[in-house]
């Protein structure tokens, strides 16, 4: 009799230990309520980041962010309330903030900034109705030492971005900034001029029928480590 409770015992223990296991982010639980969390690495000072959410590692040392990646597959997060972390190469906090994640939606995270002011906007991916065979599109202005920019499409003749400053907090008239507009799908050359309408950097991409892409200006304009970089995150 004391052997078989002393079995249960353990079998029980097993249990619970294998439950806790299983109920980290990143695991895909159906019937849990969570989040889905695209992570974006603009951060030039550092050659990668890591990301925890409260106590979780979303990546590690071992297999970090670099600088002009994003994750993928994206990762699934609890709802609610949550302590995201951005921690640098050097094991620096360069962001710590608490953001309300809600079920069933998408987000998409931009790291960015200087080493005297690291920044992160999280973005809620909402969907264009009527996509259709067309594409979706929006842009982020995340680079260092570079002024107002514009975006075009093809030819430099009417921008479909203008006067764009490097993000701030995505509140107010900001928050149209992380809206998705439909766009023209297949080969497109995309050009980023300054103020003066001087081309400062330009990409050839192929815009699949019904995907979803955030166009990202990063780098420094100063650098030559990290020169200007137009990147093009194929998200869902």
């Amino acid at each position: 009799m004391k052997t078989n409770t002393i079995k249960l015992f353990f079998i029980a223990l097993l249990s619970v230990s294998v439950l806790s296991g299983c109920l980290k982010d990143n695991d895909d639980i159906n019937n849990i309520p969570r989040a889905t969390l695209t992570m974006v690495n603009a951060y030039t000072p550092s050659p990668y980041i890591m990301h925890m959410a409260d106590n979780n590692n979303l990546q590690s040392a071992y297999n970090p962010l670099h600088y002009n990646t994003y994750g993928v597959p994206p990762t699934f997060l609890y709802t609610g309330n949550r302590k995201i972390k951005t921690i640098s190469a050097e094991n620096k906090t360069l962001i710590d903030t608490v953001y309300t994640f809600k079920d069933s939606s998408y987000y998409t995270s931009f790291v960015y900034g200087t080493a005297e002011k690291p920044k992160q906007i999280i973005a809620e991916d909402k969907e264009v109705e009527n996509l259709g065979s067309k594409s979706a599109l929006r842009f982020f202005h995340l680079a260092n030492n570079t002024g107002k920019v514009n975006v075009y499409i093809n030819s430099k003749e009417t921008p479909i971005y203008s006067n764009r400053a490097i993000e701030g907090v995505l509140t107010g008239e900001n928050l149209a900034h992380a809206t998705f507009v439909a766009q023209n799908s297949g080969k497109t050359n995309i050009i980023v001029t300054d103020e003066s309408n001087n081309t400062l950097v330009e990409r050839s991409v192929d815009l699949a029928s019904g995907r979803y892409y955030s166009i990202i200006l990063a780098g420094d304009k100063n650098s030559t480590e990290r020169p200007l970089y137009l990147g093009v995150v194929a998200q869902y």
